[in-house]
């Protein structure tokens, strides 16, 4: 069913097409958990393909299939599936200061902060988490879905402040790990429901990003789970830097079992000489269980050969707080080409 959703949606779109778009990431990398287990990845990690449309200066839309692999470590079989990530139309008004988005996407401020850090074909921005911090086989870093069904508004205020608000209802855009959320903490007609508030302020080279989201819980309708973010930066020709913070609070519902994730980071990208840029970043990630904290310090130098090619060699190391011995030490070559 979802291929053919894909299939009926991707054929849609060619029939006012713009063109094609597309990313393809790779990886090359060496890891050293620290305990003997040394492994090398040599993988297309990740392909997005579809097409951006227009019937005027105002309606526009995009369909994206997400291609990933699905082999379970140890099997030695590689496979690959796709399912649909973002299907969307967008209207704005003649003076662009009113935006309404319909369909299939993310929160806002996963694209801004995809755009401002730059490099998430390495790892992922904090304000939506990551897949792969895990304690004891749990993942523990997913914030929201990566996309769900909604309506969105965006109000241009002025040429420094916009604001955005939305509703989103389903339970989101699965990756290939698996991650569905946890349906035993939410069951009834609105706990998929989402509403999002964001602020985004632009002044100069500096910006900032900050807001929330709200879902009803089934265990406690008067204490929702929210899920504040925040992001302060600054970006021009040469340079990027900025501070994120991310945190879900109240998973569970009730004082018992709040659940709660936090998370922070840094990041800067320095552009050396054109086409040759100088990348570093450090997170921390905790919840309830002081065991689960994770720390990552990431630097590495990229290749630009074209505007939409990056080639990318870094050191990444990564360890869990108060456990012994568990850190990963990774080098390794990951590459972004999009179209």
């Amino acid at each position: 069913m979802k291929k053919t959703l894909v299939a009926l949606a991707a054929l849609a779109a060619m029939a006012f097409a713009d063109g094609p778009l597309g990313t393809v990431r790779y990886k090359l990398h060496y890891q050293d958990p620290g305990a003997g287990d040394r492994k090398m990845t040599n993988a297309i990690t990740r392909a997005y393909l579809g097409y951006a449309a227009s019937l005027n200066e105002n309606v526009s839309g995009k369909v994206v299939a997400d291609v990933a692999a699905t082999d379970e470590e140890g099997t030695g079989k590689k496979r690959y599936a796709y399912f649909l990530k973002n299907a969307f139309g967008t209207w704005a008004n003649p003076g662009k200061d009113i935006t309404l988005k319909l369909g299939l996407f993310g929160p806002v401020y996963q694209t801004q902060a995809f755009n401002n850090w730059g490099y998430n074909f390495i790892v992922d921005p904090v304000v939506i988490g990551r897949a792969n911090y895990k304690t004891g086989g749990k993942q523990v870093g997913v914030f929201l879905p990566s996309a769900d069904l909604g309506a969105e508004v965006a109000l241009k205020v002025n040429d420094v402040l916009t604001t955005t608000v939305g509703v989103l209802r389903g339970d989101g855009y699965k990756d290939v790990t698996g991650y569905a959320g946890d349906p035993a903490d939410c069951v009834g007609d609105m706990c998929n429901t989402a509403a999002e508030l964001q602020f985004d302020v632009k002044a100069g080279v500096f910006m900032a990003s900050f807001g929330t989201t709200f879902r009803p819980h089934a265990n406690d309708a008067g204490e929702p789970e929210f899920s504040p973010n925040a992001h302060v930066g600054m970006k021009n020709d040469r340079m990027r830097a900025g501070a994120e913070f991310a945190a879900t609070f109240n998973r569970g519902g009730s004082d018992a079992d709040n659940d709660q994730i936090i998370s922070a980071g840094l990041y800067g990208v320095f552009g050396i000489v054109p086409g040759l840029e100088a990348i570093a970043r450090a997170e921390y990630l905790c919840t309830d269980d002081e065991d689960s904290s994770i720390g990552r310090g990431f630097a590495g130098v990229s290749f630009l050969p074209a505007k939409k090619f990056k080639i990318v060699l870094h050191y990444d190391l990564e360890g869990r707080f108060f456990t012994d011995d568990a850190y990963w030490h990774t080098a390794g070559l990951a590459s972004e080409f999009s179209f």
